[in-house]
């Protein structure tokens, strides 16, 4: 009896410890799926965000509705010494809320025809976080 209680409570054991790790392996695979997937919508907003960091960011932060700290670069202070470079500026970007992937293609797209609307190419970290913010990222009814 108790060679078989052992022998159960070992097996109990390595159920667990096999279990634990098919979690943890489960968990690496849809983080690595998230990074991918992030990956590739960034990519097609590489010129809106000015960089590929910033895309990525910003694809992050509305997935997951978190904060994005975007950069770019500043011209000079007028009146600088000649040679002086160009200084990063930072500008944050808060996501109203998490989105799913769909959402978050969207809400970057249509921040990127407003801006077009109003001639603006290549917006500044400035424009772009006002374009998102003015665009409506309720999710649509019957969707959550």
């Amino acid at each position: 009896m108790r060679t078989l209680i052992r022998t159960l409570l070992a097996a109990s054991a390595m159920l667990g410890q096999a279990s634990m790790a098919d979690a943890q392996s489960a968990g690496n695979a849809a983080e690595a799926s998230h990074s991918r997937i992030a990956v590739a919508i960034a990519s097609d907003f590489v010129s809106l965000a000015g960089s590929r960091e910033n895309a990525l960011a910003l694809v992050s932060a509305l997935r997951s509705g978190t904060e994005a700290r975007l950069e770019s670069d500043a011209a000079p202070e007028p009146g600088s010494p000649a040679g002086m470079e160009a200084r990063a500026v930072f500008t944050t970007f808060r996501a109203p809320r998490a989105m799913r992937w769909d959402e978050v293609i969207d809400a970057l797209s249509r921040a990127q025809a407003e801006l077009a609307r109003a001639g603006i190419a290549h917006p500044t970290p400035e424009q772009l976080r006002a374009a998102l913010a003015s665009i409506d990222t309720r999710p649509a009814r019957g969707t959550r």
